[in-house]
């Protein structure tokens, strides 16, 4: 009796002990080396000025700047209600961790990936503008300045920032404006990147536009559900000028389908042709079993954007419809995730 009781004990301990490690773990695997640089990679692949912005193809970041989401990051205070701001999560912070964190890199080294669309939400926490996902990730000009720096530093690239969401708090849009002038380096801030006009339709904004016949790199910026603000000319409103449908899928067959479905949806319409049309190809967490085997974002990335690269060929008719291909872990190394799809990019963009 004694032994039976002693082999469920160590079971039972077994049990919490892997339940802790689940749960309260917040560290992240994939593989996430890759050597090349592709620094310029709008300028020396996109040789029509004439092409249109929207059918550019570009590599696109997910939830960009998370890469500093870790086991002690605050608790978004313009968060929607929910567990992160719940005592619960104390006991799954690990978890939750993991699956808010879609990157491991910052703005640099993403430029460097080839990154050239990021997907961005911003809050106005404790007096500062932070960059969040379920928690605080960083300051949000920790991010911006090495993204001017590289505008300022190369000629004939496009960066499109989408801040897909904007908390506030008790601000408003032209405080976060006048926060964004105030982020400089070499005394420019982000606005001096976009020097077109933006009364123009996005269907009719061409890369000559916004690089200025290559002689300079551009910026175009997207604000969620914010109009038009004619005494600040810097930005679209996301909601009328993208086509950006989220799959809500944690499976790759299902991610596959998902992605061909509206791959036709959007070719059935010509008009959507019109828009700046982003593949959300990355993939959700959910609850059930399959929890357990896909550790992390990152982790389910890393499986996810190796299918992509084994099955190029769809991969690669996918940007005719969607030209941003956005992914979690953009630097997979996954079947040289990261390498093949840039490639990929450059000879498409030759087309144009």
């Amino acid at each position: 009796m004694k032994k039976i009781l002693k082999v469920i004990l160590n079971c039972l301990l077994t049990i919490i002990i892997l339940m802790v490690i689940f749960l309260e773990l917040p560290f992240s695997f994939g593989s996430s080396k890759f050597n090349a640089d592709y620094t310029n990679i709008i300028n020396e692949s996109v040789s029509n000025v004439e092409a249109r912005i929207v059918d550019i193809k570009m590599l696109g970041a997910h939830d960009a700047f998370t890469d500093k989401l870790n086991l002690f990051s605050a608790n978004d205070e313009n968060a929607e209600p929910g567990i992160t701001n719940e005592w619960p999560s104390y006991f799954i912070r690990g978890l939750i961790t993991r699956m808010a964190k879609a990157q491991n890199i910052g703005s640099t080294a993403m430029l460097k990936a080839g990154v050239r669309y990021f997907d961005i939400r911003a809050s106005y926490h404790k007096s500062e503008w932070q960059t969040t996902h379920a928690y605080i990730s960083d300051k949000l000009e920790n991010y911006l300045r090495p993204i001017i720096e590289f505008l300022h530093s190369n000629n004939g690239e496009v960066v499109i920032l989408d801040f897909q969401e904007i908390h506030l708090n008790t601000l408003n849009i032209v405080d976060f404006i006048d926060y964004l002038s105030n982020v400089k380096v070499n005394d420019k801030n982000i606005f001096d990147f976009v020097t077109y006009d933006v009364s123009v339709p996005i269907k009719d904004l061409t890369y000559k536009d916004v690089t200025s016949n290559k002689s300079k790199s551009g910026a175009v910026l997207l604000f969620y559900n914010q109009e038009q603000n004619a005494e600040h000319p810097y930005y679209y409103q996301r909601n009328e000028t993208t086509i950006s449908k989220w799959h809500d899928k944690m499976d790759n067959k299902e991610m596959f389908s998902c992605i061909e479905s509206e791959y036709n949806r959007i070719l059935e319409d010509e008009s959507n042709l019109d828009l700046i049309r982003i593949n959300q190809a990355q993939k959700t967490f959910a609850i059930g079993l399959k929890m357990f085997t896909n550790w992390s974002l990152i982790t389910m990335a890393d499986s996810l954007n190796g299918e992509y690269i084994k099955k190029i060929d769809q991969t690669s008719k996918w940007f005719e419809a969607m030209p941003i291909f956005m992914v979690d872990h953009v630097n997979s190394n996954s079947h040289n995730f990261n390498k093949v799809i840039n490639e990929t990019i450059i000879e498409l963009n030759k087309n144009l």
